[in-house]
């Protein structure tokens, strides 16, 4: 609101206007949303030109406003013709010395032509006060005080009977002058056509000239006529108050423009007095969200110590309740030899084993090994990488629990065996209720909870560093959905993603150049002493594999170096976790993370110099879910290890999107670590499944002013940074630290970027945060109220953010 907005003062240009807007009662009775929906109406559909345009007609020719829009062709031509004998032959008058009352006649009688009988004793009456108007003021003088009245009452009648008695035959003679005008009645409305026939009648053709001069213009004034007919009321007072207050074109299209600045300045007003005590709170914006993200930390540690202390609490509570079944637990739990199975000791020992261990992580095949069939035995069962799994497979787990929570993703692996063969032999699916029929249908638990139930999709990406990591999976698999920081520098001296083109040969389902590349990046990699990420190593099939790990194996007898350094990538752990070298392929690699991947693609010519179009997998329906997982597994880097251009790829006939989403992601690596932006961003376009219009620029006036002060303080400004959905509407850019200083996002597109005040006002200011950038908010009040005091401001924490990096 405040951005829509400027104070308007005394002095201010728009006073008077906003004064006479205070004033006028039509507008100030709208609400503020029907007065901007009416004004955007007016706008989109251009009516304030047809308003301005026809009121100036108007002026012009006053009976424009009384044409008929249904006048046919014919009577058009009549009332034309009979325009132009009139003036072409010597115009005759109506003789007003013979019939002097003859126009208050006309008058009276067009107006009540449609009566059976018309009383004239009203005419009579005002025709007899029009002549003799002091006779008729001495018969309002009671006849006590007037002893003349009779006789005057008698003079009164007299004189209008004499009147009326000379109304038939002026009626008649004016019939007949009329009858020649009785196609004007056609085209006009009756006001119209009254005052057409009256000026007629008097000897003045100037109505005629102005009706023929209307009519030859009849298409296009009954266009507009019909147009401002179906203008709502809110849309009239807006045209009526701007033509009003204007003195020409410019000033009536100034104030259509404005009527929303200045209600949404009249509202300011009212909400800035109504809740002065909220707005003050906003000096204080960031100590809250600091407070709010302490207490969430809090929050975090205690309940954790909470539950902790809960599950301690009612372990000792039943441990001690039931001493001689405890000795019993204790005993088979402690003993060296003649261990019970793990399944025996749940059955007989559940309740002491779930209360020690309240939380269980399994697969569903070991789950039912272990765990006896009880129904709800545990409060809430989750399944993670829920695409992955059968939905009979996951069904004895979810009779084990009370709340069942399927988590996965539908663009990441499916299940791997062909899903139709896992049913009830012949039996034909027609002969199932629908229920089962929808139940067979769906090949993972995710695709069954997914058309069950509600989602809540969870789009912030953290894995990735950089954009370029997860933009081709964002725009092609996602929708550009994800959320995503932008990169913080704008010419990284090393690429996130590097292309090693190698002269391989694809022979056997393996490529023994790659892998043999592979090898000397990795021993490269490896020795490297200033190297701390980890490594993963993927490939499109298991040949790929075992030929990447008999190179390793080679190189590993021929370099004690790397021998050595090898063996502790191997047994990598960081804080108790693996974070090991692995090699895998396409299959068994989702979940797993590394900070570098090399990706080995392994196609290429084979040994007849031949790019056979035969991709495995990948060719199947959901193959290019395979390729998501493949690339989106590198936290900092990815090298991608390839053979051939992507142009050597023949897809045009494949059935499936698998190959064609390859053939599109190396054209994408190559264009990104080329350093070619524009060619990213084509190919990136491309990608979505409708073509999707750039979104409404967030450089708004408010935008674009702070934008020029800044720069006239000598700072660099950029606007729109980033690629998905959330953009940061201006950033500083340090072209010596070669990065983003500072990001200045505005309260109003912060409120459009998400429904819950936690996420954009919290959440999302943190996530960025973690991804290094400084975000400033900069309040639309703040800068309605002192424009001078936000740019201040924003230098102030720039000079801060700069002191602090020194």
């Amino acid at each position: 609101m405040y951005a829509n907005s400027e104070i308007i003062g005394k002095h201010s240009k728009d006073y008077a206007i906003y004064k006479n807007m205070f004033q006028t009662k039509e507008l100030m009775d709208m609400d503020f949303n029907e007065i901007t929906e009416a004004q955007k109406l007016i706008k989109d559909k251009k009516k304030d030109d047809l308003y301005y345009k026809f009121l100036e007609k108007k002026q012009i020719n006053p009976l424009i406003d009384y044409i008929k829009s249904d006048i046919d062709i014919h009577t058009l031509n009549q009332a034309q013709n009979l325009i132009k004998s009139v003036a072409s032959n010597k115009f005759i008058p109506f003789d007003m010395t013979k019939r002097p009352i003859a126009r208050d006649l006309l008058s009276y009688y067009l107006e009540h032509t449609d009566s059976e009988n018309i009383n004239y004793r009203p005419l009579t009456k005002f025709i007899a006060t029009t002549q003799y108007p002091s006779l008729y003021s001495k018969l309002n003088v009671s006849h006590v005080v007037l002893p003349m009245y009779p006789f005057v009452k008698h003079k009164v009648n007299k004189i209008e009977k004499e009147i009326e008695s000379t109304f038939n035959d002026t009626l008649e003679d004016l019939k007949q002058y009329i009858a020649g005008y009785e196609v004007l009645k056609k085209v006009l409305e009756p006001k119209g056509y009254l005052l057409t026939l009256d000026n007629i009648v008097s000897g003045n053709t100037m109505y005629l000239k102005m009706l023929g001069k209307a009519l030859s213009d009849y298409v296009e004034i009954r266009d507009i006529n019909i147009c401002l007919n179906e203008l709502t009321e809110s849309e009239k007072s807006i045209l009526k108050f701007a033509y009003k207050n204007s003195d020409n074109y410019k000033g009536f299209k100034y104030i259509v423009n404005k009527i929303t600045v200045f209600r949404t300045y009249n509202e300011i007003i009212s909400l800035e007095n109504k809740h002065k005590e909220e707005l003050s709170k906003l000096a204080d914006f960031v100590n809250i969200r600091n407070r709010i993200i302490s207490l969430k930390g809090e929050q975090l540690t205690f309940n954790k110590q909470l539950c902790y202390e809960k599950n301690a609490n009612e372990y000792k509570e039943y441990f001690y309740r039931n001493p001689e079944n405890s000795k019993n637990f204790l005993y088979q739990i402690s003993k060296q030899q003649n261990l019970w199975p793990i399944r025996k000791c749940m059955q007989v020992y559940k309740d002491y084993l779930l209360k020690l261990f309240p939380c269980f992580l399994l697969s569903p095949e070991i789950a039912s090994q272990i765990l006896p069939l009880e129904r709800e035995m545990f409060d809430y069962v989750v399944f993670d990488e829920a695409s992955q799994v059968f939905v009979e497979n996951t069904l004895p787990c979810i009779y084990r629990g009370k709340h069942i929570i399927v988590a996965g993703d539908s663009k990441q692996l499916r299940p791997t065996a062909t899903f139709l063969k896992r049913y009830m032999g012949n039996e034909d699916l027609d002969d199932l209720d629908y229920s089962t029929q929808a139940a067979l249908e769906v090949e993972s638990l995710l695709d069954l909870a997914t058309s069950r139930y509600f989602s809540s999709n969870l789009t912030y990406h953290y894995r990735s560093r950089s954009e370029s990591l997860i933009n081709f999976s964002n725009y092609a698999f996602y929708g550009k959905k994800l959320q995503i920081a932008p990169d913080i520098s704008k010419n990284n001296k090393e690429s996130p993603i590097e292309r090693i083109k190698v002269d391989g040969r694809w022979i056997g389902a393996k490529n023994e150049k790659e892998a043999q590349t592979v090898t000397n990046l990795l021993a490269k990699l490896l020795k490297n002493k200033k190297r701390t990420g980890t490594i993963g190593i993927i490939t499109f099939n298991i040949e790929q594999e075992n030929a990447i790990e008999d190179a390793i194996d080679k190189l590993e007898r021929q370099d004690p170096e790397f021998k050595m350094a090898l063996l502790l990538e191997r047994n990598r752990k960081e804080n108790g976790e693996d974070v090991s070298l692995f090699i895998k392929n396409l299959e068994n690699v989702q979940g797993d993370e590394r900070d570098i991947i090399i990706f080995s693609t392994g196609y290429a010519q084979n040994e007849y110099g031949k790019v056979v179009a035969r991709f495995g997998s990948l060719s199947n329906e959901g193959g290019e879910n395979r390729l998501n997982v493949a690339i989106t597994r590198a936290k900092q880097k990815i090298y991608i290890v390839t053979s051939i251009e992507p142009e050597e790829l023949n897809v045009a006939g494949t059935k499936n999107m698998g190959p064609k989403l390859f053939k599109e992601y190396l054209k994408y690596v190559r264009a990104v670590a080329s350093g070619n932006k524009v060619e990213t961003s084509i190919i990136l376009d491309n990608l979505l499944p409708d073509k999707q219009l750039q979104g409404d620029d967030l450089n708004g006036k408010m935008a674009s002013e702070i934008e020029k002060l800044l720069e006239e303080e000598g700072y660099k400004v950029e606007r729109n940074i980033g690629n998905a959905d959330y953009k940061l509407p201006l950033a500083i850019y340090n072209k010596r630290k070669d990065k983003y200083i500072l990001g200045i996002e505005f309260d109003y597109s912060a409120k459009d970027s998400s429904e819950s005040v936690l996420e954009r006002d919290v959440y999302h200011p943190t996530f960025m945060q973690s991804r290094g950038w400084n975000i400033y908010r900069v309040w639309s009040r703040d800068w309605w109220l002192n424009k001078n005091k936000v740019i201040n401001a924003i230098k102030k924490e720039i000079d801060k953010i700069e002191e602090l990096s020194n």
